[in-house]
């Protein structure tokens, strides 16, 4: 049963969700996950370069390379938000051709599956793209062992993709591809558009699908998101941002190109400039954050000290920041190997590793749609633990923060670890994170996030505690972290916000319940006159609850601007939180 407090004289105006999709958000319950990690293959040969993506129902899909047969083949198994494994023990097989298939990138499917990418070399010993889309019982649904994407000419590698944005029915649900094409000294950035039958929308696979660059030089792979620009219910197009050596100087510059979902090459031939400044810049991630628009973001050598910087990109790919990006973080020592997501309100969430002390460090930022720093200028400790934390990865919270994970060796081994922070910059899981895989005397490494849809991620990683490399998987709960790690009693009840505030219409705040309670809530003017009332009272479960207020009285007016407080009774304990409105 779908449990909330409603509120009158609309329902929906004021409420508290205790559920997301019908399922607790979080429940020290649901005890299939293990505190060191579930496995999710252990075979015993060794299972790399792993990739995850949800499964759109609170589990995820895993994808890795993996030579239990001699050639390095493509094995992929599906976890349910409970840990269990949902396909064959070791892995389902993706593709297990001849000659060598790896790396592997995995892309959302539909009704609960994945769609798998990868380089290929099994027809001339040069590396082409192949791809199999896999149900939500790992069976494959295109021909066996995948379908080629491009068996053009020269090398294609390190393949990712994205949902096309397709609502489905008559709107077939398909994918955006890109890869990297040739040699060092002649590469192209090539995209491809790929229906939910697995054939190619723009080329044939002989042709190898469209080129956004070419003629490049010592370029990296690229990556991309939807633009989000195009029919309503109807496939999307994508941006593509890649490094290249291209100027005076050998030295990487960032450059970015659109494609619109006809497959038409938008902006500027072989891409615009993100930044051209001298010095290397490398390593961008890119975000979308509506209309079209784009954010990305790189580490940038202008200076002797490595930084971050970031440039918004519009639908026509102007610049919207300074030539060359605003900073993100000039602390000294280098900052590396970003990464991005959206923040809900035009803005995004930055991680990076930070070496401005003695032992490698995780920081965050958060940046809003002028490209200002909402947080300390040279961005938060993700995770105050001694020893080093590097290589974050990071998704969404679904309320306007982010979740991260990193490797961590406060133990000396390399462990994984996890954070939750809100809108605001706060830590919701202590200071030093929650441990995902920490196992004595072992290494555990490379680690990926995947939403898990409830204010909570999956966390994968490489782990050696067998001595040959497995693949192993936690789920980071929305109050808790790890489910094996209990909510801390001194700050067990509490309500916090999780979106911007001072507040323009529509407040998000969590209330973290560290027991059963019987809750009310209502809104009050500064005067302590009722605003919104509470409709009734209901028995809500341990974990994390978003309360929501879209800034209206009860007779569904807009209120003022001033101050207003939000009023919860969770049992014997009253939490009230100042809400500020401005219009």
């Amino acid at each position: 049963m779908r449990s909330r407090i409603t509120f009158r004289p609309s329902p929906f105006r004021l409420w508290l969700l205790a559920t997301v999709a019908g399922t607790s958000i979080a429940s020290p319950a649901l005890a299939g996950w293990l505190a060191t990690g579930n496995p999710a293959c252990t075979e015993p040969h060794a299972q790399n370069n792993l990739s995850i993506v949800s499964d759109e129902a609170s589990g995820a899909v895993l994808t890795w390379q993996d030579d239990r047969f001699g050639n390095i083949d493509i094995f992929a198994q599906r976890v349910d938000s409970t840990g269990a494994k949902l396909w064959t023990a070791d892995g389902v097989f993706v593709c297990t051709q001849s000659a060598f298939q790896n790396m592997p990138s995995a892309a959302v499917g539909f009704n609960n599956g994945a769609t798998i990418f990868w380089q290929d070399a099994r027809l001339t010993g040069e590396f082409d793209i192949y791809a199999q889309r896999l149900s939500a019982t790992g069976a494959p649904l295109w021909a066996l062992d995948g379908v080629p994407l491009s068996t053009a000419s020269h090398n294609q590698g390190r393949p990712v993709a994205i949902s096309d944005g397709a609502a489905g029915g008559i709107n077939p649900h398909g994918y955006i591809a890109t890869w990297l094409e040739g040699s060092a000294g002649d590469q192209a950035i090539v995209v491809q558009h790929v229906n939910e039958s697995g054939t190619g929308l723009w080329t044939s696979a002989a042709i190898g699908g469209i080129r956004l660059a070419i003629a490049l030089s010592n370029a990296s792979h690229p990556r991309l998101v939807t633009d989000n620009t195009g029919t309503l219910q109807g496939s999307k197009g994508a941006v593509v941002v890649w490094p290249d050596e291209r100027t005076v100087g050998n030295a990487h510059d960032i450059f970015a190109r659109r494609v619109d979902n006809a497959g038409t090459p938008q902006w500027m031939a072989n891409g615009v400039p993100v930044c051209d400044h001298v010095g290397e810049q490398q390593n961008p991630d890119l975000v979308h954050i509506g209309n079209g628009s784009v954010i990305v973001v790189w580490d940038d050598s202008r200076t002797p000290d490595r930084d971050i910087y970031a440039q918004m990109l519009d639908v026509t790919g102007s610049s919207q920041w300074a030539d060359n990006g605003l900073p993100v973080c000039q602390s000294s020592g280098a900052q590396s190997a970003p990464r991005i997501v959206n923040d809900g309100a035009l803005g995004a969430i930055v991680v990076w590793t930070d070496d401005r002390s003695v032992d490698s460090k995780v920081y965050a930022q958060r940046i809003d749609v002028n490209g200002q720093r909402l947080w300390d200028p040279n961005g938060i400790p993700v995770c105050s633990a001694s020893g080093t934390q590097t290589f974050p990865a990071i998704t969404s919270d679904g309320a306007g923060g982010a979740i991260v994970a990193w490797t961590d060796r406060r133990n000396g081994d390399a462990d994984i670890y996890a954070q939750r922070i809100d809108a605001n910059g706060n830590l919701l899981w202590g200071p030093t994170g929650s441990p995902m895989g920490v196992v004595a005397s072992s290494n555990q490494l490379s680690c990926l996030v995947a939403s898990d849809g409830k204010l909570g991620a999956l966390v994968a990683w490489g782990d050696l505690r067998t001595g040959t490399s497995d693949i192993y998987i936690n789920r980071a709960f929305a109050s808790y972290g790890n489910v094996d790690v209990p909510l801390d009693a001194a700050v067990a009840t509490r309500l916090v916000f999780v979106s911007s505030h001072p507040a323009s219409g529509a407040i998000l705040m969590r209330l973290d319940l560290s027991a059963p309670a019987e809750v009310e809530m209502a809104v009050l003017d500064a005067a302590g006159r009722r605003v919104q009332s509470g409709g009734r009272t209901e028995m809500l479960d341990s974990g994390s609850h978003l309360l929501t207020w879209d800034g209206r009285d009860d007779a569904g007016s807009a209120v003022r601007p001033g101050v207003y407080f939000a009023r919860v009774r969770a049992g014997a304990t009253t939490l009230v939180k100042r809400i500020v409105e401005v219009r």
